[in-house]
């Protein structure tokens, strides 16, 4: 009788400590996937996802970002960047501008920048949350591995949460710009072909 009561203690012992050892497992993988690029999951890298799909087919979106000549604010636009973030990058033009000796029709005037901070536009693009709380998020993006690219940060952005909704309020491009946010150290390995400021 006590060698089948030890027996059975033997046995829940084992099955406990590989139920422990699972969850540990499966928590440091979990881990580890939440800390490497991947596809837009969380509500702040959906919202940041949305914003890049929208500029790149909304043209006038650039425009409105650095104020040049002839641009439209759609009301569009409210609820997807906060006033500093704007303001910061209508500065900046307009300073360039200045430098620059004013806007000439068909020359590069002013910051040569876009917001996905790069000259080509990828299939889709993958993120990483660095920090996130209930009022603020700050994540990476990346492009998917290739030929070109060792997947490294591209940009970091910082989205806060205004009247209930995520907006981009600030940007640093690892080719240097950075808006109504501090820039973030330049890529180790990235194909210079590609760069773009």
């Amino acid at each position: 009788m006590s060698q089948s009561v030890n027996l059975l203690v033997v046995r829940g012992i084992s099955c406990l400590l590989l139920i422990i050892l699972f969850l540990g497992v499966n928590s440091s993988a979990q881990t580890k996937k939440k800390n490497e690029f991947h596809p837009p999951i969380t509500k702040q890298e959906l919202k940041l996802d949305s914003i890049f799909k929208l500029y790149e087919t909304d043209h006038n979106m650039y425009e409105f970002l650095l104020k040049r000549p002839g641009y439209k604010v759609l009301p569009k636009y409210q609820l997807l960047f906060t006033n500093a973030l704007t303001g910061a990058i209508a500065a900046a033009e307009k300073k360039t501008v200045k430098a620059n000796g004013g806007y000439e029709e068909g020359e590069m005037s002013g910051i040569d920048w876009n917001l996905i901070c790069a000259q080509d536009i990828p299939d889709h693009y993958l993120y990483r949350t660095i920090k996130q709380n209930d009022s603020m998020a700050t994540i990476g993006y990346a492009w998917p591995k290739n030929e070109y690219n060792k997947g490294n940060t591209v940009a970091t952005y910082r989205l806060v949460k205004q009247n209930n909704m995520w907006l981009l309020d600030g940007v640093a491009c690892t080719a240097g710009y950075h808006f109504n946010m501090d820039p973030i150290k330049p890529m180790k390995k990235f194909n210079k072909s590609k760069k773009s400021k």
